[in-house]
């Protein structure tokens, strides 16, 4: 199969914007460490817990979002891997009472977090 070069290059374009969304993992902030015991206490996961205390990391230093939310379903509901969680959970616009469904996706290599996203579901 060959491919025409305008199109191999369309595809190319596509996947790098796909991929440009997912950010290094914040500096963790002062409220990390408390965000992460709790987390612990309602999952047994410690790769779970970094990715939702980094996601309201990342949600604390975002220009759309100000708040990071998930019930204990949601939590059950995570998919988890060696290399990859995905949390279902909801984000609140600045300074609104919009809250929006999202997926928290974290990727992980060698057990350390390596970037996350905030996808729509």
């Amino acid at each position: 199969m060959q491919f025409h070069k305008p199109l191999l290059m369309i595809l190319l374009v596509c996947a790098s914007a796909s991929a440009a969304f997912a950010e290094v993992p914040p500096k963790h902030s002062a409220n990390f460490k408390g965000n992460y015991a709790e987390m612990m206490k309602r999952t047994t996961s410690p790769q779970l817990a970094e990715c939702v205390a980094t996601g309201h990391d990342l949600v604390a230093r975002s220009k759309l979002f100000d708040r990071l939310g998930m019930t204990d379903v949601e939590i059950g509901e995570a998919t988890i891997s060696p290399t990859r969680i995905d949390v279902p959970a909801s984000v609140r616009r600045q300074k609104s009472g919009d809250w929006r469904d999202i997926v928290l996706s974290c990727n992980f290599r060698g057990g350390k977090l390596v970037n996350i996203d905030i996808m729509n579901p």
